[in-house]
Formats: C-alpha cells, sequence, structure tokens
C-alpha cells in the first residue's frame, strides 16, 4: 500500500476517535489497530506505522499511542522489535470477544453454595522476583511494595476458581476479612485507598497448564485450565490493580454468542 494512501486510510480510521468519551483514547486507538489487524489490513509480518505517525494521525501524545500498543502486544496481536519497530504477529491466532460473567454471582442466582477461602495475604516487595511481571503491569518503582490476596472459591464444597490480587500498597485503613472475601477487584482498590478510582480495565483469556494452582484446585498436577487477566485502570489511564483468575478446565468453559 502506497504511503500517502496508508496515511489517508489510516487518518479515516483514527477519525472514529471520540476524545470526549469515557472510553480511554488509548484503548481506542487499540481498538482500531486491532480491528485493521483482524481485517489483514495490515498482515501478518508486516510492521505496523511507528507511534510518531500515529500520534501525528491522531493528535495525541506518544504515550498514549505506547499504551495502545502494549494493549496489543499483551493480546499477542503483535510483537515489538527493539530498535526496528512493531510488527503484527506472525503466528496464526483466533480471536474473540468475549463477555465475561462473574461465576459467583451466576451460580449463587442458579442456586449452589458458593464459599471462598483466604488462601494468601501478604506484602511483597517489587524486588521480589515472584511479582516481577506483576510491577511492570502495574508500573511499580524499585522499593514500591504490592498487596497480593489468594482467594480459592469452591460451589458445592468443589473448587473451582483460584484467584490472586494485586493492589499496590499504601499504608491505609486496613481491609476486613470479610471484605477481601466477597470483594470484587475494583471495590478493594477502593477500600484500600479511596484516592483510586477504577475507571475502566481490560481482560485477557488464556489456556494454561496448571502447576502449583492444581494443588488447590484439587486436580492433578499438568491439567488443562484457563486463565483471565484483569487488569484496572483509573480516569488517567494509569493501572491500580492486577487480577489472575485461575479456572478449572473441566469445569469452566467460554461461549461467544454471535446475533
Amino acid at each position: 500500500m502506497a504511503t500517502e494512501k496508508l496515511d489517508l486510510n489510516l487518518k479515516n480510521e483514527f477519525s472514529k476517535l471520540d476524545k470526549t468519551s469515557v472510553i480511554p483514547v488509548y484503548y481506542q486507538v487499540a481498538k482500531i489497530l486491532e480491528g485493521l489487524i483482524l481485517e489483514e489490513k495490515f498482515g501478518p509480518g508486516e510492521m505496523l506505522p511507528s507511534e510518531t505517525k500515529i500520534a501525528e494521525l491522531c493528535d495525541i501524545s506518544r504515550m498514549t499511542v505506547r499504551k495502545a500498543i502494549s494493549e496489543l502486544a499483551e493480546r499477542g496481536l503483535v510483537i515489538r522489535e527493539k530498535g526496528k519497530g512493531t510488527f503484527v504477529s506472525k503466528k496464526d491466532f483466533n480471536y474473540a470477544t468475549f463477555k465475561h460473567i462473574d461465576l459467583h454471582d451466576k451460580m449463587r442466582k442458579k442456586g449452589y453454595e458458593v464459599t471462598t477461602k483466604i488462601i494468601q495475604a501478604d506484602i511483597l516487595k517489587t524486588e521480589d522476583d515472584s511479582v516481577d511481571n506483576i510491577a511492570k503491569k502495574l508500573n511499580l518503582s524499585p522499593g514500591e511494595r504490592v498487596l497480593r490476596y489468594g482467594l480459592l472459591s469452591y460451589v458445592e464444597e468443589k473448587p473451582y476458581v483460584f484467584e490472586k490480587k494485586y493492589i499496590p500498597y499504601t499504608k491505609q485503613s486496613p481491609i476486613l476479612e470479610s471484605d477481601i472475601i466477597d470483594s470484587s477487584l475494583p471495590r478493594l482498590l477502593t477500600l484500600h485507598d479511596k484516592t483510586k478510582t477504577p475507571y475502566t480495565n481490560s481482560r485477557v483469556l488464556k489456556a494454561v497448564i496448571l502447576n502449583e494452582e492444581a494443588k488447590h484446585l484439587e486436580i492433578e498436577k499438568g491439567s488443562p485450565g484457563i486463565l483471565i487477566e484483569q487488569l484496572i485502570y483509573d480516569k488517567d489511564e494509569n493501572p491500580i490493580g492486577y487480577e489472575e483468575s485461575i479456572y478449572r478446565g473441566d469445569e469452566y468453559m467460554l461461549v461467544s454468542e454471535d446475533k
């Protein structure tokens, strides 16, 4: 595609941006680029326009564009190559938008007994290798700390999901055990620090092989599972909370409906 034609087509696509919307601009940019990739306007292995070019076409900051590209990279749609640029993933992939329903509420509405217990609750330093990836997702600096809660939920006394919630630690009011058990991640964030207001989130679903989580879910190590990652942002597009929900592969499935 010729450069002038490419710029014109991109400018038309990015004209759909609504900077007055409650939906963060970076997320809108990511969705537009995602659509272009899925429609193969940018084919596998093809390089995306530079962050500078996209920022110019959208009249937004490079930081916002970088966040949009990071969103696509986390989903496996693009690959960043240092010093070269951002390229559409060469691997074949099936990509679907899904609606995540809170299974705790769903099961309770069906009349099942749902119980949750706290497996772990601790404060970790960002230097700890076990939270290195979490610290990056939450943009934490060396020396900062993060709260980690591990929760195991049962339906009719059978374990079905192991959740790990991560919140940047600040010296605020302590959270009651009952709140930890019954609260969603957005509510936990506001309970821990009332200056944090969850504004939007992103979720990614992945197939995984269960290792240490297998013992909590009472299935064999190496069994298949489903991981749903959730990242919560404030209105300034800063990540303020992260959650991993690991479901038994034999008890949970994703259903997508086309209407």
